[in-house]
């Protein structure tokens, strides 16, 4: 169950700037962004957990050498567009979950799909469907970037004769 506040708190400055227009519908609860400013409460962080989700965070970008032969003057091209990307990427995770820690702060309570129900709780059942949508056209087009990347490996081990 979600513990929304329901009076508007302006004690603290916004972490993000849609800050306002949530704590202004009275959904942030400004008394725990300590989360935001401390460090305590990482003594008890399941460490192998946590390098496991940065590695799953990392799978695709070692996708980008296997079509480097096809684009044209790749060193100059990869050095412009991968940190643009890192910078897409990161903001692409810290975005929602700012959101999300704005809105109910109190992580034990997360669980899978708990950003469908933040959306719930900021758009209604559009905003939810939306979310919903979207993580689904995304996780399709992961895939299916994978797998034009993963298949042109194995194309070029069978060309080498590494593979039969």
């Amino acid at each position: 169950p979600l513990h929304v506040s329901t009076q508007p708190s302006l004690s603290a400055p916004p972490p993000t700037p849609v800050a306002p227009t949530l704590r202004s519908r009275g959904y942030i609860n400004s008394s725990s962004w300590g989360i935001w400013t401390s460090m305590e409460g990482f003594g008890d962080m399941n460490l192998g957990l946590f390098i496991s989700m940065v590695v799953w965070n990392a799978i695709g970008w070692e996708d980008v050498a296997t079509v480097a032969g096809e684009v044209a003057n790749p060193a100059r091209t990869f050095s412009r567009a991968l940190p643009l990307a890192v910078v897409l990427d990161t903001l692409s995770n810290l975005v929602p979950l700012a959101i999300g820690f704005c809105v109910h702060p109190v992580q034990d309570d997360w669980q899978e799909g708990y950003f469908g129900q933040i959306a719930q709780i900021l758009g209604g059942a559009p905003l939810a469907t939306i979310l919903s949508l979207g993580g689904i056209i995304s996780n399709l087009g992961l895939l299916n970037s994978d797998m034009c990347a993963s298949s042109r490996v194995l194309f070029w081990w069978a060309k080498t004769d590494m593979l039969p």
